[in-house]
């Protein structure tokens, strides 16, 4: 395990896919974990991640969409909003955290194969949430209110550009 000084994400493959890309992103077939500051639900989703430097990642978050609201919740609290990526999972626990669930369902709870669990979790060492047990890596953050970079373009995967530059929320 990195802390501090000793974290440098950069070593990490992190690909450009188009030449207008605004930077490298680590998250490329990773979940994310969240926790619904009211309910306590833990969300799984996959949301695109941007490289800012050796040790913040940019979590993309859109207006109108759930990680949205549940991070603004926490902000609103005055907490900041804890943030699990993992990187390197098994493919099943990445597509269920692509699909849409109830507020009230965790997909932690839908993530099996035919031979058992794919979704099995430990705890966390800095944050309240799990890691997945056989991420290849996993970094633990926090959104602050407030901590933004700019972020993007990304090309999707034909090609085009859905949005331009704008701000993105960094863990650290």
């Amino acid at each position: 395990m990195r802390q501090g000084e000793d974290i440098d994400l950069t070593a990490f493959p992190s690909p450009k896919f188009w030449p207008g890309d605004g930077g490298r992103y680590i998250g490329t077939g990773n979940v994310t974990f969240t926790r619904d500051p009211g309910s306590g639900r833990i969300n799984v989703g996959v949301y695109r991640q941007m490289l800012h430097g050796p040790a913040r990642v940019g979590l993309y978050c859109v207006a109108r969409q759930a990680r949205t609201a549940r991070r603004d919740a926490w902000w609103a609290s005055g907490k900041p909003c804890e943030v699990v990526a993992a990187y390197g999972i098994d493919p099943v626990l990445f597509m269920v955290g692509a699909q849409v669930f109830s507020a009230e369902e965790s997909e932690i709870r839908c993530c099996r194969r035919p031979d058992g669990p794919a979704g099995r979790a430990e705890a966390a060492e800095h944050v309240s949430l799990p890691i997945p047990a056989h991420a290849e890596l996993v970094v633990e953050g926090l959104l602050h209110a407030g901590d933004t970079e700019m972020e993007g373009p990304l090309g999707e995967f034909t090609g085009y550009y859905g949005n331009v530059a704008g701000r993105s929320r960094s863990s650290r």
